[in-house]
């Protein structure tokens, strides 16, 4: 039985325009959600939160819907909730990559950290898309490429 990778799970666009785009159709500026997001933050603040406060200014998040700058995994549902999008349909267009599961990986089998940096070597050596690679890797190894 084959088992084609869907390729559908490669984002077409980046978290930063996924947050503009859904920001611009529910008519908010960059202001106002700034604003808003901080009222949130405001009243989901823990009292072991009061002293690392973190604000969201217009221009923090201008340099997040221009993949300047990247939110913190802890503030995405709070930007989630606000955009009335799923947490997950926010991590779908996160294009950085997953370092901490990397990580995790290689302290299971250090072996792992060779094997990414083989992975790496080839993706950039043959010059591959991230169409190939996911073809690749999620591609039934008894089938023909």
């Amino acid at each position: 039985m084959s088992t084609s990778p869907n390729f559908s799970e490669i984002p077409r666009t980046t978290l930063g325009l996924f947050i503009r785009e859904k920001r611009m159709a529910l008519g908010k500026t960059l202001r106002g959600f700034a604003a808003e997001l901080n009222k949130a933050i405001k009243a989901n603040a823990s009292s072991s939160d009061s002293g690392s406060e973190t604000t969201f200014s217009a221009g923090f998040l201008s340099d997040i819907e221009n993949s300047r700058r990247f939110p913190s995994e802890k503030w995405m549902p709070i930007i989630a909730k606000a955009l009335g999008v799923s947490v997950e349909d926010l991590r779908a267009t996160d294009q950085r990559m997953p370092t901490d599961d990397l990580q995790k990986l290689q302290t299971l089998n250090p072996m792992y950290g060779f094997a990414f940096r083989k992975a790496v070597s080839y993706i950039q050596e043959q010059n591959l898309t991230p169409e190939e690679v996911v073809k690749r890797f999620c591609s039934d190894p008894n089938e023909d490429l």
